[in-house]
C-alpha cells in the first residue's frame, strides 16, 4: 500500500487498503498521507474523520497535511474545530504543528493569526516567517517591519532568503528606498544576497532602473556561490529587459561553461565575444582559453590566443 501511495496509483493503493481485515494505525495513516500528499484532499479528509470514527491516531506528518488541506480547501470553520482536536490531544506543542495552523490563521485574519502567533512558545524562522509575508500581504508593512526588529533583537533567529523576501517587499510597499538599502547591507552581510527570490526583491524596491552593473552584480553573486542555475537563469532574465551584455557578463558566462564543461556554449559565447569586439580584453580572453581547456578543446584555446583569422589559419586542420 505504501509502495502504491508513493508511485502515485492511489487506486491499487485503496485496492490493497480495503482488502484489509484489520487496520491498525500505520495503515490509516499511510492512506490519508497518500491522499493528502498528493493533492486528493476531499478523498484524504473524508477518510481521516472515517479514521478517526474508529480510533485511528494520526501522526505528526499526517496532522499536518489535514491541516494544509483544510486550508487550501479554505475550510476554515473546519480548520477552526480541528485546531481545539488539536488542542486536546496535545499535538498543539509541536512547532510544526503550529506554524501549520499559523499559516492557515494568516489567510483567515491577521488579528487571529497574531493571536495564535503570541500564544507560541517556541517560535522558529518557519514562525516569524509566516507573520511577515502575512502582514506584508494584508497592506499591514509597518507590522511586518516592527515584528522583524523585534526578531532581530529578541529570538537570535537565523535569517534565510525567505524572511526577507518579506522585508523587502514591506518596505518597497512603504516606498522607503534608503531603509530598503539597509535591508540590502544586511543581506549581504548574512551572505543571502545570491538568493534568487531576493535578488528579484531587491530589484523591484531599490533598483527600478536596472543597469548593466546591478545586473552584472546579481550574476557574479549567483556565479560566485555556485548557483549555476540561477545564473543563467538572470542572464535570461537581463536579455529579456533588453539590457546588453559586456566584458563581466561574458567573464562571468565562461565561468559557468568551465564548471558545468559545455562546450557548445564556450563556442557560443566565443562568437558573442567576436562580434562585440571584447578579444583585446585579456580577463575575457584569458576566461575563455580556461572554459575551453575544461571542455578538452585545445584547438578552440589556440583560436582564442591569436590575434587574428590569417594566424588562425596556420593552425594544423585549421582549413
Amino acid at each position: 500500500m505504501d509502495f502504491y501511495a508513493k508511485s502515485g496509483a492511489l487506486g491499487s493503493a485503496m485496492g490493497v487498503f480495503d482488502c484489509m481485515t484489520k487496520k491498525d494505525a500505520i495503515s490509516w495513516n499511510i492512506i490519508i498521507h497518500g491522499h493528502l500528499h498528493l493533492g486528493a484532499s476531499k478523498e484524504g479528509l473524508e477518510l481521516f474523520i472515517q479514521g478517526r470514527e474508529v480510533g485511528f491516531e494520526p501522526n505528526i506528518s499526517t496532522i499536518v497535511l489535514v491541516i494544509q488541506a483544510y486550508h487550501s480547501l479554505g475550510a476554515f470553520d473546519d480548520g477552526l474545530k480541528f485546531h481545539g482536536y488539536l488542542i486536546q490531544s496535545g499535538f498543539w506543542s509541536l512547532t510544526s504543528v503550529q506554524n501549520s495552523l499559523l499559516s492557515m490563521y494568516v489567510d483567515i485574519g491577521m488579528e487571529f493569526a497574531r493571536k495564535l502567533f503570541d500564544d507560541v512558545y517556541d517560535k522558529d524562522v518557519i514562525s516569524w516567517t509566516v507573520m511577515i509575508g502575512g502582514y506584508t500581504q494584508s497592506d499591514e508593512s509597518l507590522f511586518a517591519l516592527e515584528l522583524f526588529k523585534q526578531m532581530v533583537s529578541e529570538s537570535g533567529i537565523k535569517m534565510d532568503g525567505q524572511i526577507m523576501v518579506g522585508v523587502l517587499k514591506a518596505y518597497a510597499n512603504l516606498g522607503d528606498i534608503r531603509m530598503a538599502k539597509l535591508v540590502h547591507g544586511f543581506i549581504v552581510s548574512r551572505n543571502l544576497d545570491y538568493d534568487l527570490f531576493v535578488g528579484n526583491s531587491l530589484h523591484s524596491s531599490e533598483m527600478p532602473q536596472r543597469n548593466i552593473v546591478s545586473w552584472n552584480s546579481l550574476l557574479s553573486g549567483f556565479v560566485r556561490n555556485q548557483k549555476y542555475s540561477e545564473a543563467l537563469m538572470c542572464f535570461h532574465l537581463m536579455g529579456n529587459e533588453g539590457v546588453d551584455s559586456d566584458e563581466v557578463t561574458v567573464v562571468n558566462l565562461l565561468q559557468i561553461c568551465k564548471y558545468i564543461v559545455h562546450l557548445h556554449q564556450c563556442e557560443l559565447i566565443h562568437s558573442r565575444i567576436l562580434r562585440k569586439g571584447f578579444e583585446s580584453n585579456e580577463l575575457v580572453i584569458n576566461s575563455l582559453i580556461d572554459a575551453y581547456a575544461k571542455c578538452d578543446r585545445n584547438y578552440s584555446c589556440m583560436e582564442a590566443i591569436l590575434p587574428n583569422k590569417e594566424a588562425r589559419l596556420q593552425l594544423p586542420g585549421a582549413q
